[in-house]
Formats: C-alpha cells, sequence, structure tokens
C-alpha cells in the first residue's frame, strides 16, 4: 500500500464546483500549511491573524458563489469557542498600567496592543462569517435517515479506534469525518472533506479500505495556501 499526494493544486472555486458537498474543517478554514509554524513574536501572531481575517472575509463575501461547500455544527462550535478573547478588558488594563505608573509604552509594547487589535478585528469577522453561513444555509444538519446512518457509524467505529491509531482524534475531528462518510454513503454523492488536522488521515484511509470508497469518490484535501487546495490519493 501506499500514499500520494497529487501533484495538482487546486483552487476553492474549481474545487467547490465538482462535488455535490465539500466539507471544511476547522483547521482549514484558520490556517494554511505552506510555510506555516508556531509564531515565535508578535510580528508573526499579526501577520497570521491579518492572514485569518482575510480568508474569513474571503468566504463570508464570496458564499453565494461558492456552492457547495459547507461547515458542520460542531466546527460552528469551535470557530466561536476559538474567538473568546475580551480585548476591551485587557487592552483597557494594560493602558491603564502604563498611565499609572509613567511607564512609556514601547515599541513592544505597541506591537502588543496592535495584535490585541488584530485580534479584536479577527473576532469580528470570525462572528460574520458565521452569520453568513448561517444566513445561507451553509450549516451540514443531517437528515434523519442521515443522523441514524452517522450513529450506526459512531457505534461500529469508536471501538476501533485505538486500533486504527486515532485516539488523539477530538471530537469535532470524529464528528467531521462521521458525518462526511455519512452522507457520502446514503446520498451516494461525491464527497470532499478540507482539513489540515493530519490525525484524521488514518481514519480516512481506514474508510476507504472498510467501506469500498475511493480517494475519488471520498475525498481528502489539505489547504496548502490561501486559496490553493491539495489532494491525497490513496491507492492499496
Amino acid at each position: 500500500m501506499n500514499m500520494e499526494d497529487s501533484i495538482k493544486f487546486t483552487q476553492l472555486e474549481e474545487l467547490v464546483s465538482k462535488d455535490k458537498i465539500v466539507l471544511l474543517e476547522t483547521s482549514a478554514i484558520s490556517n494554511y500549511l505552506n510555510g506555516y509554524h508556531e509564531p515565535e513574536n508578535i510580528e508573526e501572531k499579526i501577520e497570521y491573524s491579518r492572514s485569518r481575517i482575510d480568508f474569513y472575509r474571503f468566504l463570508s463575501r464570496n458564499l453565494p458563489q461558492l456552492s457547495n461547500w459547507y461547515v458542520i455544527p460542531s466546527t460552528i462550535d469551535e470557530l466561536r469557542g476559538n474567538k473568546q478573547y475580551n480585548y476591551k478588558k485587557v487592552v483597557k488594563k494594560s493602558m491603564s498600567y502604563c498611565h499609572r505608573y509613567n511607564i512609556k509604552i514601547t515599541s513592544d509594547r505597541r506591537e502588543c496592543l496592535k495584535y490585541r487589535r488584530k485580534i479584536r478585528k479577527e473576532n469580528q469577522e470570525t462572528r460574520k462569517l458565521i452569520d453568513s453561513l448561517e444566513k445561507e444555509n451553509r450549516i451540514l444538519y443531517l437528515n434523519q435517515s442521515q443522523q441514524k446512518l452517522a450513529e450506526s457509524l459512531d457505534s461500529y467505529y469508536t471501538p476501533l479506534k485505538k486500533e486504527i491509531g486515532i485516539e488523539a482524534l477530538s471530537d469535532c475531528d470524529w464528528n467531521f469525518m462521521i458525518a462526511g462518510l455519512a452522507v457520502a454513503k446514503e446520498t451516494r454523492h461525491n464527497v470532499s472533506l478540507i482539513s489540515n488536522d493530519f490525525v484524521m488521515i488514518p481514519f480516512w484511509k481506514h474508510i476507504l479500505r472498510k467501506e469500498y470508497l475511493t480517494h475519488e469518490n471520498f475525498k481528502f484535501f489539505i489547504r496548502t495556501d490561501f486559496k490553493k487546495f491539495k489532494q491525497l490519493k490513496y491507492r492499496f
């Protein structure tokens, strides 16, 4: 068995035009892989935040044109949960401390305040994106038959987590995979999953073997750049 990445990069516009259902997961919405690493300083944090803001805006503004892509309810919960930063409280505390003790606002402190402002803007754009997803009906709620199938799949695959090597899979990631599989099996449509969480890949590979699917009707993409995606291919 081997696993191969396709050499072709796909734009989001092309990707959503080919498949009936495209599911985006939080990690792919928030960051792309090309050049990404854990930020080491304020400047890098600001740059990553700016990139997220730009992508959130792109998705919000182009939702009507970018048909067929959805998120599951757990992804909405994650997006909301990641944005609990109390900008006013922290910035006011920092500024009052400086004025109280006559501390000069250094360039580092200015960068820190700049980052906090950027986070506030990121929070705002996240809320706008969530509102847009709700308005355009892009939150994928399983119908009754899909829900029953998802429950059956959950019961079947949960005892196999250790065997597959996916004990570290979060609840949201698990729900993402199960929902995508349930929709693919019930509708018989091609489904594309987009995630930068590599812990999902062993589960995806196992599903292809067990469910007699292929990487062409149950696809897995990673987000490599701002609007570029790369499909993983798996042959066994």
